[in-house]
């Protein structure tokens, strides 16, 4: 069954120990959106001006509410140029198989967890599964990642098992703008490795629109080397998800997004690990397909 509107998911980047060091310093405090949003102090319609600027100005006299903040936040905006994208079976198909893609990402920890956060915005021809054209030049998808480690709720310290440097729950949030749906929720491991590198496994319970209910694993990773005076950076997931094939058995299915990444400006006396130039492969093993293709992509870290 062809899953339309279904990007595949993603798994959440890593911890905040994981992070390259120039990502991991927090950036200048800023004021919440919804005070940035409007700033021409406009008084509403009937309203006198200087009762507005009353108002305006006991509510910035009033003590602003104590709120738990992020301990740390990462925040990028991707670009991908993809080709020979013909992924019917997940609803990532182009007439010509060149398809664009702007996504906005974000990362943060609490003193008690974490959230990811990304939306796809996507550009090309896109075709329904007979390879008819969908009359669809631009979707939309986003999901949300919230994981809860239960070890710091408890105040537990130091590694578990001697493996495990975290361990809790997850849920995780899949939606697109033309129809699609999924609903997970498990368990979530975070591998204790060095400092600068991660690996994370979580385990999932999955509710889809298109298929019946069943079961998903997703692996991630994160992993910065060097090549020569080169900041180089290879990150990504592997989700591995148990799908209905056409006679209604179930099967596995595989779907992998892996990045290598490189710093084009830090070496020469630029902006160190701000920008990244490389490339995702797109990666879709299911009952229906087997299916490879190259994305090239810039990463600009905020």
């Amino acid at each position: 069954m062809v899953l339309e509107g279904k990007s595949g998911p993603r798994s959440p980047p890593v911890a905040v120990a994981c992070a390259p060091r120039s990502m991991r310093r927090p950036p200048p405090p800023r004021a919440p959106r919804s005070l940035r949003r409007d700033r021409r102090c406009t008084p509403p319609r009937g309203v006198p001006g200087s009762l507005a600027v009353a108002v305006a100005a006991t509510l910035v006299a009033l003590p602003a509410p104590r709120a738990r903040a992020e301990t740390f936040s990462f925040t990028n905006v991707e670009v991908l140029q993809g080709f020979a994208l013909r992924d019917r079976y997940l609803g990532q198909a182009t007439a010509d198989g060149l398809m664009t893609t702007l996504t906005f990402e974000h990362f943060g920890t609490w003193e008690y967890g974490d959230n990811y956060l990304f939306v796809d915005f996507y550009r090309g021809d896109f075709v329904d599964a007979a390879g008819a054209p969908r009359d669809l030049p631009a979707r939309i998808y986003g999901e949300w990642h919230p994981r809860l480690w239960i070890n710091r709720i408890v105040g537990h310290q130091g590694t578990l098992l001697g493996v495990f440097r975290n361990i809790g729950v997850t849920g995780e949030v899949n939606q697109s703008g033309d129809g699609f749906w999924a609903y997970l929720g498990g368990a979530a491991l975070d591998f204790a490795l060095p400092p600068g590198m991660a690996l994370g496994l979580s385990l999932y319970y999955r509710a889809d629109r298109f298929t019946a209910h069943g079961a998903q694993a997703s692996l991630s990773w994160f992993v910065p080397f060097t090549l020569g005076p080169v900041p180089c950076l290879t990150q990504g997931f592997v989700d591995v998800y148990t799908p209905q094939d056409t006679t209604g058995t179930y099967s596995a299915a595989l779907f992998a997004q892996p990045q290598l990444l490189a710093d084009p400006l830090g070496p020469w006396g630029g902006p160190s690990r701000r920008v990244y130039l490389g490339v995702e492969w797109y990666v879709s093993l299911n009952p229906l397909q087997r299916m490879h293709a190259p994305q090239v992509m810039g990463m600009w870290v905020f």
